[in-house]
């Protein structure tokens, strides 16, 4: 597991083994991977295990026993709290020095469900770009869930909390109710109607480097493959990707057949699940396949559109070459090393959480803003240079 470090983060030096193992076990207790009442492993394995000492593991459990996420019992060892205990001591009255210092990130269904939300490669970086800020300037940090009820979280409920940090389409309604009166930051998407200040990746530069790179390998001819979240009026966010992709196109001076655009809307109650299996889009893309393009972006799951290809009779990158988008690193799929671009998620969500702290500890009010984050291209082997036609 992990190692003893020393390294510099936010100007000051700090401990990296006890922070890793702290991090670490924060974002299992919150992500649900760690369950209720669960007994974690000693100090003395935690200290074997990181190679560090158990007066360093004793620290991390310090920091996390204070956040209210573990408790020791004497004799029995080191459990964590039940999320519904947490809350209630958190919101606590002795703990008043505490509710002036929340921050509530809320994850809404309208962009992904409960499931999807707390998946490692998506949580993993909303988590680790939140919390290395707010825990910086000790502001403890909430996660809560909204799905397609609309109920609201106790917190929001109870005023305990200062700011918002959030993701999804939000009704008008809900927002008017819980969510108008505090400090928020939409994270990737902020609907028109509110005034909020909103950190979000720069579509219009996403595709057109994705678009650059394949057109600088000599392909003229490139699809686009995208599965939406909401009925097309409904989805703000996937309508700019889809000008985003028709303005990259045209910059280059070249045009998308209709055929090559397919679109996949796949709810279930209203949302986007997580899929457990490897979902089969070959149906969804089989048009595409009687006068195919030599080139296809995709938003997501490239992994699924890679095998749907395949089993289309069409070879990655021989026949067609792909470039997918993911929230942070791209692991390798088997041999395959994807081209990709990177959403650096986690990036987002650092500047997000700042710009919270400097909303919260201003002086003056701050205007509301809108941050664009820059995507970064990521060369692999599933694109390749054909003759230009």
């Amino acid at each position: 597991m992990g190692m003893a470090k020393t390294e510099k983060g936010y100007g000051k030096e700090y401990n990296y083994a006890y922070e890793a193992l702290e991090q670490e076990l924060r974002q299992s207790i919150y992500a649900r991977r760690l369950r209720s009442d669960q007994k974690l492993h000693s100090e003395m394995q935690f200290a074997r295990n990181w190679k560090i000492s158990r007066s360093t593991v004793r620290k991390a459990f310090d920091h996390l026993e204070g956040e209210g996420l573990i408790r020791r019992v004497k004799g029995s060892g080191t459990f964590v709290i039940p999320e519904l205990n947490r809350m209630k001591r958190q919101v606590a009255p002795s703990k008043g020095n505490i509710r002036g210092r929340q921050v509530l990130f809320l994850s809404f269904s309208t962009w992904m469900s409960e499931d999807s939300f707390q998946e490692e490669r998506t949580f993993g970086p909303i988590f680790n770009g939140l919390s290395k800020v707010l825990n910086l300037y000790r502001y403890n940090l909430l996660f809560s869930h909204v799905n397609m009820e609309w109920q609201p979280p106790a917190c929001l409920l109870n005023d305990d909390v200062v700011g918002i940090i959030f993701h999804g389409y939000v009704k008008p309604e809900f927002w008017d109710t819980y969510m108008k009166h505090f400090p928020c930051v939409a994270i990737q998407y902020a609907g028109p109607e509110f005034e909020c200040n909103c950190v979000k990746l720069d579509n219009f530069r996403w595709f057109h480097q994705a678009v650059w790179h394949l057109y600088g390998l000599g392909h003229r001819q490139i699809g686009y493959f995208a599965i939406t979240r909401l009925k097309r009026d409904e989805d703000s966010f996937f309508h700019e990707r889809k000008i985003a992709f028709l303005a990259a196109l045209d910059h280059f001076g070249l045009k998308a057949k209709p055929q090559w655009c397919v679109e996949i809307y796949r709810p279930v109650n209203g949302e986007i699940t997580f899929d457990y299996t490897m979902p089969d889009y070959s149906g969804d893309i089989a048009s595409t396949m009687t006068s195919p393009p030599t080139a296809v972006i995709t938003e997501s799951n490239g992994i699924a559109f890679y095998e749907a290809l395949r089993k289309l009779g069409k070879r990655v990158p021989e026949d067609i070459s792909l470039i997918t988008q993911s929230n942070d690193i791209f692991q390798p799929y088997g041999k395959v090393n994807f081209t990709y671009m990177c959403d650096r998620l986690e990036n987002i969500c650092t500047k997000g959480a700042q710009l919270m702290v400097d909303i919260l500890d201003a002086a003056v009010p701050v205007d509301n803003i809108t941050v664009l984050v820059h995507p970064k291209l990521i060369l692999g082997n599933t694109t390749r240079r054909i003759p230009s036609e």
